[in-house]
């Protein structure tokens, strides 16, 4: 855990000095594809050293930044946009993070396919959203969703398949659990 967190320390500082003129020239982060690439890795070090909020801050200019580089359906786009959702939903910002993992699911859906191992892993994602929310039918929507696919693409031997299953099994004893007290 030491070694964990000093890294997480060091790789933040040096990512930091490198991206320092960023918040001198904004022109820099829209032209620069790998500054844009650092801005993100930057953000995943602050988000595992819980500094949160910065995090945020440097997915959400990576986020601008790829959205005009590259567009807002473009994989590398989505890929933050999901990253984004689930930071915002570690910070309890449910609605921001809903809005987001259905742009991401959206986006995914529409440029790689209704199947396709991102666009599962974002149904996946909003499964657990709804799952903690108490919302178990739309989350059971997500996690059968993320099933069908990660079955047809990676296996029904494949972690997430088998992760995916337990977490409908979950479902299926929260709602007799819901349901018992309602009886009751």
């Amino acid at each position: 855990l030491r070694f964990t967190l000093r890294f997480v320390l060091f790789a933040s500082s040096l990512l930091m000095r490198d991206l320092f003129y960023v918040e001198e020239s904004q022109l820099i982060v829209k032209q620069n594809p790998l500054t844009l690439r650092n801005l993100s890795t930057l953000a995943d070090v602050l988000k595992e050293g819980g500094r949160l909020n910065e995090a945020a801050e440097f997915y959400r200019k990576g986020l601008e930044g790829r959205e005009e580089i590259l567009g807002v359906d473009h994989p590398s786009t989505l890929e933050v946009v999901n990253s984004l959702a689930l930071l915002l939903e570690l910070k309890k910002s449910f609605d921001e993070s809903e809005e987001l993992f259905k742009r991401a699911l959206a986006g995914r859906t529409k440029m790689l396919g209704e199947f396709h191992p991102q666009t599962c892993d974002t149904a996946f994602n909003l499964g657990d959203l709804y799952r903690k929310l108490g919302r178990y039918k739309p989350a059971a929507e997500m996690y059968r969703h993320a099933v069908q696919g990660y079955s047809e693409n990676l296996g029904i031997k494949h972690n997430n398949t088998i992760v995916t299953l337990q977490r409908l099994d979950e479902l299926a004893v929260l709602e007799a659990q819901q349901c018992n007290c309602i009886i009751s």
